[in-house]
C-alpha cells in the first residue's frame, strides 16, 4: 500500500486552483501536490479560523492528509494550519508639537 493517512509540515511553492504545491521539510521527499476540498478546516498559528485564500506562496503549513507516496500528493486533507506570522499593520503613533 502506497497511501497513508499522516501530518506533514511543508512551504508552499505555487498556488493551483484546487490547492497547492508544498516542499516538505524531508529533503527524501519531492515536492507534495496538496488538494484540498470545501471541508477542509483552514487556521492560522494563533488556532483563528482564516480560508484558503490566507495561504499564500512562501507559507509554512502543516496539512493533515492522505499521502500518496507514488504520485507526491495530498488528498482528503481535513486540516491546514498556516504558521506565518500575520502582517502587522503599522499603528499611527502621536507625535508630540513642539
Amino acid at each position: 500500500m502506497q497511501k497513508r493517512f499522516g501530518v506533514f509540515m511543508g512551504v508552499v511553492k505555487s498556488l493551483t486552483g484546487s490547492g497547492w504545491v508544498m516542499g516538505t521539510v524531508s529533503e527524501k521527499r519531492a515536492d507534495q501536490t496538496v488538494t484540498v476540498s470545501s471541508s477542509t478546516e483552514f487556521e492560522n498559528r494563533k488556532g483563528e479560523t482564516i480560508v484558503q485564500s490566507d495561504i499564500l506562496i512562501g507559507h509554512r503549513v502543516r496539512v493533515k492528509g492522505l499521502w500518496d507516496r507514488e504520485a507526491n500528493t495530498v488528498t482528503e486533507v481535513s486540516q491546514v494550519k498556516d504558521f506565518n506570522l500575520p502582517v502587522v499593520s503599522a499603528t499611527p503613533t502621536a507625535t508630540p508639537t513642539p
